[in-house]
């Protein structure tokens, strides 16, 4: 079960979400969270890094909750996500380059707040930085191939100061199609992915 503890008065809760912790406001509005986040939308997708536009096949993989997507270019991993879902969340470790620690969560189950902060370390290369994310959740219809799509949409935006003091920020965004997993996936100027107009896959 999630741990809900007051925080103050009328301000929020803390959730306890496995090792994340996130702060909601008190009496928020929820969303019931889709089922099968971590699922394998299509097995052809279009990734476009820095504008470059790539079709890569997808290798999934999951390892003590752990669900790894590694794109795949001409044999070679163009881009890897990695995610963590059990029965209190779905979290975003790894994206992008981006290491998290603890994990971003994106959705509680089996509903969740519209709108919650968190904080952590981010691993970026050789560098390690306290970061803070806000999230916030959002119906959405996409219009993607193999869609259209009614979706949940979670937007993490995402804080931190660098090596040279300077504050930086960077906006995730993650469509979910219920039964079916991310739809799209974008990372503010610098990758995106949604599925390729080749061929899509229907999840079970």
């Amino acid at each position: 079960m999630r741990l809900w503890i007051p925080l103050g008065i009328s301000v929020g809760v803390a959730i306890l979400v496995g090792p994340a912790c996130i702060f909601a406001t008190r009496g928020t509005d929820e969303i019931a969270a889709p089922t099968n986040p971590g699922g394998q939308a299509a097995e052809s997708w279009r990734l476009v890094q820095s504008g470059t536009p790539l079709e890569v096949k997808v290798e999934r993989s999951e390892t003590n909750g752990d669900i790894s997507f590694k794109f795949v270019s001409n044999d070679k991993v163009a881009e890897e996500e990695i995610y963590h879902f059990d029965d209190l969340a779905f979290s975003v470790k790894k994206i992008a380059g981006i290491e998290l620690n603890p994990p971003i969560v994106l959705l509680t189950y089996p509903r969740s707040p519209l709108v919650w902060n968190s904080t952590g370390k981010m691993v970026y290369g050789q560098d390690t930085f306290p970061y803070e994310a806000a999230v916030s959740l959002s119906a959405e219809d996409l219009n993607v191939p193999g869609g259209p799509y009614s979706t949940v949409k979670a937007t993490v935006n995402l804080a931190w100061t660098d090596m040279q003091k300077k504050s930086a920020e960077r906006r995730l965004e993650f469509w979910f199609s219920n039964g079916r997993g991310i739809v799209k996936r974008e990372v503010e100027n610098v990758s995106m992915r949604d599925p390729s107009a080749q061929k899509t896959q229907e999840q079970k």
